[in-house]
């Protein structure tokens, strides 16, 4: 982010969202927050404005078996040639 910040001001391209985006990354990492994701930064704007976002582990985990299952379902072809995961629909 510091090359391509760098690299506009030498070339004089306007960046005005790559530096908002690089003062956030900046910090974030300037808290300690380095490992984890790339979503980090937008951490900063929920504290922010106040707001505070829960989800119940167990939904978590819910939601996220299913999506294993349904990417683990096999492939099939529907009669009219499209592709669908999982069983055929009864209908």
């Amino acid at each position: 982010m510091r090359l391509a910040t760098e690299l506009g001001r030498e070339l004089g391209v306007p960046m005005r969202l790559a530096h908002m985006a690089f003062a956030e990354m900046t910090e974030a990492l300037n808290r300690g927050w380095e490992n984890r994701d790339s979503r980090s930064p937008a951490l900063l704007q929920l504290e922010r404005c106040g707001l505070r976002i829960e989800v119940d582990p167990q939904r978590i985990q819910e939601v996220l078996t299913a999506i294993r299952r349904t990417m683990a379902a096999p492939r099939r072809i529907r009669p009219d040639g499209s592709r669908r995961r999982g069983k055929f629909p009864d209908s």
